[in-house]
């Protein structure tokens, strides 16, 4: 997947090697049990399933999806905008065989044109995702971009651009831009004078949102020695966003092209510095000469529109592959991703993304599966995703033929694992591996891509879904959340203030909960349901701005002036 990409679905198929994966896994037996009844793939007769243990271990009982049916058949499997339909099998499989998009032939979301309106489904609030499959072809990957045979996933949220909470969420009581202020990457503050809010992605002192573009620099590094690097004369800050150029899924002096990476306080001179994954570190050691890239284009402040205004300002998506083979013979990619950072939607500013470890096996998150199977002949692979909750950490497991592929994967928040906490309300960027990364997930829905090529032709036979229900589920987007004009009456200082805010109208009206986002003058507090309430101090004019946000992440925003006697 190329971070750089705009992400309407038609260019979701561009080389996927720049995704710095991480070889994720869990094992959970896939023994079967007595279960649930649905349809065969062409929907013609009944037939008995059963629950995978895998599914039923953690209460995903319920059999959501059960399709390998085109929608030119009367199915739910669409292709990306303009691309051929592939094959449909006299025995319902699909065989993926197409030229382009390779990488996501097939889609279970129907998104044509800008991305919105959309159809088709999503799955959310957790998931046993599960592919039959086969294919033959060559058996090392050579050529990327004639595809491969990949199974994953992306949010509709960010996929569709629609009007969602889809970018990071601006933390409540976001404080004023101050020119006095020294900020660092993810900071957030509300420009007073143009009425937006940004996100630091360069380090300033008075430099008002948005700030000038950033030029780029190449800066050569000479040599290392351990985790420094040596620059040519270079006035870096710490906090600055660099990456290395290049091209290909390489690993120049250990580290990735085209991937971000932070400087660090330690180390800094002028000529010489330190990288690290994240702001904070720890730092990585270089092996060898590496070219050294400022982003460009960046600006001081990326904008965060709030409200369902899109497309959004700063990236904040997920994706997992379950799995992809371009890792190598008997080596699958199962891929983990929190994608953040910039959004190449706005002019001018490129995206950025977070890098992961790996764990086994050749290439980009290679995993090895068991032995060397037939993968000619069918087999079965699974990806268990199971949400946080205030009281267990959320984790993603995969496996291949009920063996686990890979390293454990402890739900428990072992280090090194992949597992996260649940999403807490003002959380800022970026994420933070076996913390905050990948949590946002949890609140996202998440649709299907199947995927082949000319030289792997992959033949589906089955595609299941398995849940606790389908509450989570959405299958298709709804009008736009509206906030009818608030009329907040004036207040009087040293007396209690209420004011019920209007009912919203769109989206989904269920779990409707609302937030401050910004606020100035005297100090104001808001219910879930709308009702504000303070009792204020001095006399003058109050803004509060306040954002509505339902189950689905359909949002809107409402500004007040209140007067106060």
């Amino acid at each position: 997947m190329n971070p750089n990409r705009t992400q309407c679905p038609e260019r979701l198929a561009i080389d996927r090697r720049q995704f710095v994966k991480s070889a994720l896994a869990g094992a959970v037996s896939l023994a079967l049990s007595p279960g649930a009844q649905s349809r065969n793939p062409r929907g013609t007769s009944a037939r008995p399933l059963s629950i995978p243990t895998a599914a039923a271990a953690v209460g995903y009982n319920t059999l959501t999806f059960n399709s390998t049916t085109l929608s030119t058949n009367g199915g739910p499997w669409y292709t990306q905008k303009g691309a051929a339909y592939p094959a449909q099998n006299a025995d319902g499989s699909i065989t993926c065989d197409v030229t382009s998009p390779a990488n996501a032939t097939l889609v279970s979301v129907n998104i044509q044109g800008g991305g919105v309106p959309w159809s088709g489904i999503a799955f959310g609030g957790g998931a046993l995702f599960r592919a039959v499959f086969s294919f033959t072809g060559q058996a090392d990957i050579s050529d990327y971009r004639s595809g491969h045979p990949v199974f994953w996933c992306v949010d509709i949220e960010h996929a569709s651009q629609g009007p969602y909470l889809s970018s990071w969420p601006v933390p409540p009581n976001t404080p004023a831009w101050n020119a006095s202020t020294a900020y660092i990457y993810g900071d957030f503050v509300y420009n007073v004078a143009n009425g937006k809010f940004y996100v630091c992605t360069v380090p300033n002192t008075n430099v008002q949102p948005p700030g000038p573009a950033v030029s780029k620099t190449t800066v050569v590094s000479a040599s290392q020695s351990g985790t420094t690097f040596n620059t040519a004369a270079q006035a870096w800050l710490p906090g600055t966003v660099v990456y290395m150029t290049g091209t290909g899924g390489g690993q120049p002096g250990g580290f990735f092209f085209n991937v971000d990476y932070f400087v660090l306080a330690t180390g800094l001179t002028s000529t010489t510095c330190q990288l690290a994954a994240t702001p904070g570190g720890p730092a990585i050691a270089a092996t060898t000469s590496v070219n050294v890239v400022l982003n460009t284009g960046t600006g001081a402040w990326c904008p965060v529109p709030v409200g369902g205004a899109g497309p959004q300002g700063f990236n904040n998506f997920f994706e997992i592959d379950m799995p992809e083979y371009d890792a190598g013979e008997y080596y699958t990619q199962n891929g983990v991703g929190n994608w953040f950072g910039n959004s190449s939607y706005d002019p001018g500013i490129s995206s950025t993304y977070n890098h992961y470890n790996i764990k086994g096996g050749p290439g980009a998150g290679g995993v090895a599966i068991p032995g060397t199977p037939d993968l000619s002949q069918l087999h079965t692979y699974d990806c268990l995703w199971v949400p946080a909750t205030p009281t267990s950490r959320g984790y993603i497991n995969f496996y291949f033929d009920g063996v686990l592929t890979g390293q454990t994967i402890d739900p428990n928040g072992n280090l090194n694992t992949n597992t996260w906490a649940q999403w807490q309300t003002g959380q800022t960027p970026p994420p933070v591996w076996n913390a905050s990364a990948m949590a946002g997930m949890d609140f996202r829905h998440m649709y299907l891509i199947l995927g082949g090529g000319p030289h792997y032709p992959t033949t589906y036979h089955s595609i299941q879904v398995w849940q606790a229900d389908a509450a989570h589920n959405v299958t298709g987007q709804l009008t736009k959340m509206a906030i009818p004009r608030p009329s907040p009456p004036a207040a009087t200082h040293g007396s209690a203030y209420s004011y019920q805010l209007p009912t919203p109208t769109g989206g989904t009206g269920i779990g409707q909960s609302w937030e401050i986002l910004y606020q100035s003058g005297n100090n104001y507090s808001i219910s879930p349901s709308g009702f504000l309430t303070s009792t204020p101090g001095t006399a003058g004019t109050d803004t509060v701005i306040c954002q509505c946000v339902d189950n689905n992440l359909y949002t809107a925003v409402a500004t007040l002036s209140i007067v106060v006697h």
